[in-house]
């Protein structure tokens, strides 16, 4: 447990904080299957029956974009400015999966790469300046050096490569396919080899943290940790059994989204997990991102978008305190600043939400040991008779 030195006694606990995920009004009857951050405001989401939306001012409104393409499914979407945007697609009856492009912001798609009758696209990425799409049946991975001009298709396996992923900036990237194979890259995407993971099960997706430390996750709760690229693998005890469809890691905290409103959160590199309670959320979770620190989104069934944000910060008064030093290492001080506020209450809380530390009837100067909190973003949250102040740190 964390220590905090004052002047005065503190009662100090660990707990869950409230609720930081709020589902959003439901703008389609669709299964969104991804969800595409370009930054806190826009946000892109994709499903079933060629759904395709985009938000600008941080999903409060969302209009359509017309691909063009009813009745196929937008297996993932991701632009790379304001204006670029690509999109991929599943087969469709006689119809096979395609890789889309937009120049205008999404305003018109054009076809970049038509698949075989048989070929489903199935996730796409951009990796220093280099685009990688994974399909389906067929084993293929296509990539783009020229922004979607051309693509170059790469044989791997005949099972569908259903995720990729890269930590940002980094040569080294994982595919996973639905067989329980997983293939690596050290050279950002020229060649593949392919890792062995015991027992892997059916494999949906791949998150990394590093070049080092990732997840692998599939049906039936399987969930696979390796922290030396992929050389070897640890199997992870999950909270409950239940299909598991995508894991990311952003900053210092993992997370996983699945059946039945599965959230699930890590704050120690991947390897425990922790059930998030959604309130009102009932469908499948496809899909999760983070835009930065704070702001994050999950989509799924039946038009189902949560997001992730702060509790709103309430000014009645002004309210002078000072945080320091920020970042950290060891210790940071809580000082406030006008006397008028007798007394306040202090809450440190992770990404996921989770309560770290409480302490109570602080008069104006509080010292925190923040030494054994894993590297990464926190929030402190100070609370008085007519203010809730909540701000960033970094513990370095």
């Amino acid at each position: 447990m964390k220590k905090i030195f004052l002047s005065i006694l503190l009662i100090i606990s660990i707990g869950a904080f409230s609720q930081t995920w709020n589902k959003l009004t439901n703008f389609t009857s669709e299964n969104l299957l991804d969800v595409f951050c370009l930054n806190k405001d826009t946000v892109f989401v994709a499903g079933n029956n060629g759904a395709a939306f985009k938000s600008t001012n941080g999903g409060l409104n969302w209009s359509n974009l017309n691909l063009g393409i009813p009745g196929t499914t937008v297996s993932a979407i991701h632009f790379l400015n304001d204006d670029i945007g690509f999109a991929v697609t599943m087969a469709y009856t006689t119809t096979g999966g395609k890789i889309l492009k937009t120049t205008n912001k999404g305003s018109t798609w054009s076809t970049t790469i038509p698949g075989t009758s048989t070929t489903s696209m199935y996730s796409i990425v951009e990796n220093k300046n280099k685009l990688i799409v994974t399909s389906g049946t067929d084993g293929y991975i296509f990539v783009s050096n020229d922004t979607g001009k051309t693509w170059l298709p790469y044989k791997k396996g005949t099972s569908v490569l259903r995720d990729i992923n890269f930590p940002a900036k980094n040569d080294t990237g994982f595919i996973v396919n639905q067989i329980g194979n997983v293939y690596r890259t050290t050279n950002n995407g020229q060649y593949w080899d392919t890792v062995n993971i015991p027992s892997p099960g059916s494999l949906m997706s791949i998150g990394l943290l590093s070049e080092e430390t990732g997840c692998a996750v599939g049906l039936n709760g399987k969930i696979h940790r390796t922290n030396d690229r992929g050389d070897s693998w640890n199997i992870i005890t999950p909270p409950s059994i239940t299909d598991l469809y995508r894991v990311r890691f952003y900053n210092n905290t993992g997370y996983i989204v699945g059946n039945n409103a599965a959230l699930w959160t890590s704050t120690n590199t991947g390897m425990s997990w922790e059930t998030v309670t959604l309130n009102g959320v009932s469908s499948f979770l496809y899909d999760i991102q983070f835009c930065d620190s704070v702001i994050g989104y999950a989509v799924g069934g039946d038009g189902t978008v949560i997001k992730h944000e702060l509790p709103t910060s309430v000014k009645e008064n002004d309210f002078s305190y000072s945080i320091y030093p920020n970042p950290a290492n060891t210790e940071i001080t809580i000082e406030i600043k006008d006397l008028r506020y007798t007394g306040y209450d202090l809450e440190i809380y992770n990404l996921s939400g989770q309560e770290l530390i409480k302490a109570q009837g602080i008069r104006h100067k509080a010292k925190v040991d923040v030494s054994d909190l894993p590297c990464g973003i926190y929030f402190i949250k100070l609370i008085t008779d007519k203010t809730v102040e909540v701000r960033k740190i970094i513990k370095e």
